[in-house]
């Protein structure tokens, strides 16, 4: 039985209304790997506004608040580099070396933004 995805709009994980998937082939063997929905158009309008609104959020926080944020998300990915590694070879069927590391380089991108102040208690 292939996995089936949701939509993650705006935080949460929501089943698409036209109940219609879509086959996703992993490229490497082409084989089915998963099921997407294939999402209604007002729920695509959906993913831009909530899209919007979480940009007009980020904007109001202050630098420290999105410091800590962009060190919890840098964080994230090291602790589950794996699993998104495991999820990109198969959507993209890359070797298996090269998705660790530009997961390790993502978050390596994401550290600096974090500013200089380096707290356990984020």
């Amino acid at each position: 039985m292939l996995p089936r995805y949701s939509n993650y709009i705006n935080g949460q994980y929501r089943p698409s209304a036209s109940e219609d998937y879509l086959t996703v082939f992993a490229p490497a063997i082409g084989e089915a790997c998963a099921l997407a929905p294939n999402s209604t158009a007002a729920e695509l309008d959906g993913c831009v506004r909530a899209a919007q609104a979480a940009q007009a959020n980020w904007a109001d926080l202050r630098p420290i608040e999105r410091g800590r944020i962009l060190y919890r998300m840098a964080a994230y990915l090291r602790e589950n580099a794996e699993q998104f590694a495991t999820i990109e070879r198969r959507e993209t069927g890359k070797p298996h070396w090269q998705p660790p590391m530009e997961i390790g380089i993502a978050a390596g991108y994401l550290e600096p933004l974090c500013g200089t102040l380096q707290h356990s208690s984020w």
